[in-house]
C-alpha cells in the first residue's frame, strides 16, 4: 500500500494544467487531431468564504451556502468513480465537527489513504490529520470535534483509495465551510 504523499498529488495536479494549456493554446509538436489530449473534466465548488456579502446573501437565499455554520451543499464532488463529501457544523465554543468520507460507485475499496486539513480565515489557525488503513466496504463516513477557534472555517479533504479488483481512485477533493461561534 502507497502512502499519501500530497507531493505527488502536486504533480498530477501540475500534469493536469499542462494537458489544459495544450489543450487549450495547442502545441508546434502536435501531428495531427488524432494526437490531441483527451478531454479533463475538473469539479468546481462555490467558494462561501470569499464573496461580498451582497453575494454570500445570494447564495444562502438560494441553498448554495449556509448562514449560521451548518453543513454545506457544496462540500459533495462526485467523479466517475463515486463522490466524496467533507461538511462543517459549528459546535459552539470555538469547536468544528467536521464531517467526511466517500461512496465508491465501481466496488469494494480495501484500502484509503485520506488527508483533511482545516484553516479558520479569522484567526489564521491551521490543522490536519490523516485517516488511512485497510477496510472492506464500498462506502467509509467519520466525524471529529475539532478546536479551531471562533471565526469562518474552511475544510478539505484529499487523497485515494484502492479497489479490490485493483483499481485506484483519486478523491476530486471536496471543500466545505462554516462560521464557528466562540
Amino acid at each position: 500500500m502507497r502512502k499519501f504523499n500530497p507531493f505527488a498529488l502536486a504533480k498530477r495536479i501540475a500534469l493536469v494544467v499542462s494537458l489544459l494549456a495544450v489543450a487549450l493554446f495547442g502545441s508546434t509538436a502536435m501531428a495531427s487531431a488524432a494526437d490531441a489530449p483527451q478531454l479533463v473534466k475538473v469539479a468546481l465548488t462555490l467558494d462561501c468564504a470569499h464573496m461580498t456579502a451582497q453575494a454570500h446573501d445570494y447564495a444562502v437565499d438560494h441553498g448554495l451556502c449556509t448562514r449560521s455554520g451548518g453543513i454545506t451543499p457544496q462540500g459533495v464532488v462526485t467523479g466517475d468513480c463515486g463522490d466524496s463529501y467533507i461538511w462543517v457544523t459549528n459546535r459552539g465554543g470555538g469547536t468544528a465537527n467536521i464531517s467526511y468520507g466517500f461512496d465508491s460507485s465501481l466496488g469494494t475499496v480495501v484500502y484509503r489513504g485520506l488527508h483533511v486539513s482545516w484553516y479558520n480565515w479569522g484567526t489564521g489557525g491551521a490543522s490536519g490529520w490523516d485517516d488511512s488503513g485497510f477496510m472492506f466496504s464500498s462506502s467509509y463516513g467519520t466525524n471529529s470535534n475539532i478546536r479551531t477557534g471562533a471565526g469562518w472555517v474552511t475544510a478539505g479533504l484529499t487523497g485515494y483509495v484502492e479497489l479490490v479488483w485493483g483499481g485506484e481512485c483519486t478523491l476530486l477533493q471536496p471543500t466545505a465551510g462554516g462560521q464557528i461561534t466562540p
